[in-house]
């Protein structure tokens, strides 16, 4: 699976001259920019100003008179999705430059003249060029904006909120406005919404990927291979992502071609599929299609969050939020004395499968999760109490044979406790054979599926491409 997503970046500039506004400079993005971001070396740490004119062309690594440059100070960072931008300053005295004339800037990654990684002609509102005299009067004040864009589509969403905190958090972003970039885990989950903020709400597979940088095209790429015995708890795989970065989320199904399900012995016609949730099934005895009939009472598969079996007209609807409804990172606390999360469930769950991820909240003691149903809303019966602390992600299941349509939960502590969406599985099927195949004859099954199919039997290859390129 290869996911390709673009990475747009702009930087203006704006010139004050005693404290009114005289100029701008819109730039050209120069090859050295790419040398710097695609490896997530740091880019802005000056900016410089000359007295040349000319036609700027990417492959520039000066400006045309290279007059001085100063460290930038940040004036303003602001991050949100789509855009976010990172404003930075320098000021020249009164008394530095007099008698210069200023026609050209840019930003660059350090004082040496040849760091240039941006270059623009100095114009008034209009777009025609300018050049800016400095006397021993005037105080300049140089602004660089850099614009950085992130869209999403249909299947990739750039995240907001780190996988462990709450507000904003980018790590792209991050590197854009100045930060250092860290390592970045490739993941697998299963939470499946498109809304959510963070890079994936339930881990079921982690690998440090291989990074691959090409300059030339001006991109990066990540890397990475979840083997035959990773990610296998929930079956279906329905995200993938870049922690703290990026996730993808396929709005198309996937294809599972021929893979063997049994093998004839003269007896047997049941037979288990390895997947659920499936649609256009082909069964073949030896390559040869054969016609069968559907039965779903075996084992489970990921399939919906709890929250939408949730009747929001009850009056235990509250249980919408914290934890439940899977639509983003949630983080509460809460406690036997403080009260519970409710909720009433439209229809009984008997049957059924209820799993989540739960993280505590104390570095070495144990948090615990508790999860309740009751017949009445009155009387509660303790279903579950899942461990952990703050390292530990603890993946929970458990299945329902009960028709309580009243559930609640709540947590051991006041510190708070992370609870990664909450899910349903419904049974995955099996197909019977109207006759039993004969001994040592292949059974195989074709299906498509609305996740990526993952058992003992798979691997699953993924590589991200981030595309670098200008924007507006």
């Amino acid at each position: 699976m290869k996911v390709k997503t673009k990475v747009d970046f702009h930087n203006r500039f704006d010139i004050y001259k005693n404290g009114e506004w005289i100029g701008k400079a819109e730039n050209i993005v120069l090859d050295q920019m790419y040398t710097r971001i695609c490896n997530f070396s740091t880019y802005f740490v000056n900016i410089h100003f000359g007295t040349g004119t000319g036609t700027t062309t990417p492959d520039r690594t000066t400006l045309f008179s290279y007059l001085g440059t100063k460290t930038a100070a940040t004036e303003e960072t602001i991050k949100a999705l789509p855009t976010s931008s990172w404003t930075r300053k320098i000021t020249l005295a009164p008394e530095e430059y007099v008698g210069e004339t200023l026609t050209e800037v840019g930003i660059a990654y350090g004082s040496t003249a040849s760091y240039l990684v941006t270059h623009a002609l100095i114009t008034d509102s209009e777009g025609n060029p300018i050049a800016i005299s400095k006397t021993a009067i005037d105080l300049i004040e140089i602004y660089a904006t850099v614009f950085i864009q992130l869209n999403n589509s249909a299947e990739v969403s750039f995240v907001e909120c780190k996988f462990d905190a709450t507000g904003f958090g980018n790590k792209l972003v991050d590197y854009f406005c100045g930060s250092s970039m860290s390592t970045i885990p490739m993941t697998i989950g299963y939470s499946g919404n498109v809304d959510g903020r963070v890079s994936t709400l339930a881990k079921l597979g982690e690998v440090a990927p291989t990074v691959t940088v090409d300059v030339a095209n001006k991109k990066r790429s990540y890397y990475g291979r979840f083997s035959v015995d990773q990610g296998n708890e929930r079956v279906s795989i329905t995200e993938a992502g870049l922690e703290d970065i990026l996730r993808f989320l396929p709005v198309t199904s996937q294809s599972v071609e021929d893979v063997a399900i049994g093998t004839g012995d003269g007896v047997t016609t049941i037979f288990n599929l390895p997947n659920g949730n499936i649609s256009n099934l082909v069964v073949k005895k030896d390559g040869v299609e054969v016609s069968y009939a559907v039965h779903n009472d075996n084992a489970f598969v990921g399939s919906v969050p709890f929250s939408e079996y949730i009747d929001y007209n009850a009056e235990y609807a509250e249980l919408q939020i914290a934890g439940w409804q899977c639509v983003e990172y949630e983080d509460f606390s809460i406690s036997s004395s403080s009260g519970y999360k409710y909720s009433k469930v439209k229809e009984s769950l008997n049957g059924k499968r209820m799993f989540g991820t739960f993280k505590g909240g104390y570095a070495y003691g144990t948090s615990k999760l508790y999860i309740y149903s009751s017949t009445d809303g009155i009387n509660w019966s303790e279903r579950k109490e899942v461990a952990a602390n703050s390292s530990t992600y603890n993946n929970w299941t458990m299945d329902i044979t009960y028709d309580d349509l009243y559930w609640r939960m709540n947590t051991s502590s006041y510190s708070p406790q992370h609870v990664y969406c909450i899910k349903i599985e419904e049974p995955i099927p099996t197909v019977e054979l109207s006759n039993a195949p004969e001994l040592d004859t292949v059974i195989t099954a074709s299906y498509d599926v609305p996740y990526f199919p993952k058992t003992d039997q798979y691997v699953l290859d993924i590589t991200f491409e981030l595309q670098f390129g200008e924007g507006v």
